[in-house]
């Protein structure tokens, strides 16, 4: 590997990193608002929440491919003006030398998580994740309950 490869995977690496941060904080909102709605013992609620969650992942990835596709270039020029930085971007994407091969294996990964996902939280059984929820939060009181020391206790 040359330092072009090299310069192309550290910028790839920084680029892919922040683009994650988006979905990963996206995801982890979603996450929550279906955990809240579990609590509440609301399966319709949540059944909701997950499929909005699926449709706000989708067009997030959508936008964030077309930038990164639309903007390829410029980003390569925003790390170093040097001819030879786009062309191991161009190398990177288009061709099968160079680190082609990872990335399009780390694309298809991606991919395969984002389908074997969408195909769990259509086929969850929703009121099923309600009663699990309800009983862990009953567990949880009653350990609490039986943790808690009164103030009489202690003096």
């Amino acid at each position: 590997m040359g330092p072009s490869s090299l310069a192309a995977q550290s910028i790839l690496g920084s680029i892919s990193t922040l683009t994650f941060q988006i979905h990963f904080s996206n995801s982890s909102a979603a996450a929550v608002r279906i955990g809240n709605l579990l609590g509440e013992k609301n399966a319709n609620r949540a059944r909701i929440a997950g499929n909005a969650g699926v449709v706000q992942a989708v067009l997030s990835a959508t936008l964030t491919s077309i930038t990164l596709l639309a903007t390829g270039k410029y980003l390569a020029e925003l790390y170093n003006t040097d001819p030879g930085l786009p062309l191991g971007f161009y190398l990177a994407f288009k061709t099968p030398l160079g680190l082609f091969g990872l990335w399009i294996g780390l694309t298809l990964a991606l991919m395969f998580t984002a389908v074997v996902s969408m195909i769990l939280n259509s086929n969850a059984d929703w009121d099923a994740e309600v009663r699990k929820a309800a009983e862990r939060n009953e567990r949880d009181e009653i350990r609490q309950k039986g943790t808690r020391v009164s103030m009489a206790e202690v003096v």
